[in-house]
């Protein structure tokens, strides 16, 4: 007698919808492990990377007003205004300082680039020093030879090079967003197979039990049941051996048939008596 045979049919169906819904449940932790960890990456693309797109876009706008600033010092130099020009440099260079050290945090795969950008800045800002020491010196004409070359030169070349690195960490954010899309779009189909597959092998589980466990049991029973009433007694009933709702009724027919043969019997045993009177 297998193990099947054993358990009561309401058992064996809440055993198939218990494995169903671990399927769902086993399916929805996946899911949600999986959102959490793209809902994570977003917020570290919001967060993070597209502050730091910010913030070099905000540096190149510094150091294009760090070059004004420097010709319009070089050209005030020894004024009033030429000093107050020359503290707006100091406050603008550390701006560019801390919008270039926001950047190396908030965007470690650009760190080699930023850190090519830091040193074209540092490049920049001997140079003005230079230059405001020429200012200084009463030497303006040289100062403001040296202002040009600093944006016709290492300014320029700078501007350039954030240029790019925005541009570049634009398309690495865009990149990287269509890929979370794109895998938030395969965790939602991923979820829909699987929850369909649950459903059908839940389906298919329920149909067996119902087809293996009740119908063909009963169908069995039935025919042995038709056997008794066309006069066949000596019908083996195998369901009684079962420990299920079927075993029950396969034993209460086992009674019924031990009954109709011993009727049987007597019936026999009273004819043989009246035939030898």
């Amino acid at each position: 007698m297998t193990l099947i045979t054993k358990i009561s049919i309401p058992s064996k169906l809440l055993t198939v919808i218990a494995l169903t819904g671990a399927i769902f449940l086993g399916c929805a932790l996946y899911t949600s492990n999986r959102i959490a960890g793209i809902d994570a990456a977003y917020t570290n693309l919001l967060d993070k990377e597209s502050k730091a797109v910010v913030k070099v876009a905000r540096l190149n706008r510094v150091v294009a007003q760090l070059g004004y600033a420097a010709l319009r010092s070089a050209a005030e130099a020894g004024t009033a205004e030429g000093k107050s020009i020359g503290r707006h440099l100091d406050t603008l260079a550390a701006e560019a300082t801390t919008l270039i050290d926001g950047a190396r945090r908030e965007a470690p795969t650009f760190r080699a680039r930023i850190d090519q950008i830091a040193g074209q800045f540092d490049a920049c800002l001997r140079a003005i020093r230079d230059m405001r020491d020429l200012a200084e010196a009463g030497k303006a004409d040289e100062a403001l030879s040296l202002a040009r070359r600093i944006a016709d030169g290492v300014q320029k070349e700078m501007t350039e090079s954030a240029r790019m690195l925005v541009d570049d960490m634009e398309a690495s954010l865009q990149k990287r967003s269509d890929d979370l899309t794109a895998e938030v779009n395969a965790t939602r189909s991923l979820l829909l197979a699987v929850s369909l597959t649950g459903i059908a092998i839940g389906a298919a589980a329920c149909i067996l039990v119902v087809i293996f466990g009740v119908t063909r049991p009963i169908r069995r029973l039935a025919a042995k049941l038709q056997r008794m009433a066309d006069g066949a007694i000596d019908a083996e009933i195998t369901e009684a051996g079962r420990g299920d709702e079927i075993g029950l009724i396969g034993r209460a027919v086992e009674g019924i048939r031990t009954l109709v043969a011993r009727n049987a019997a007597e019936q026999a045993k009273i004819q043989r008596m009246a035939d030898e009177a």
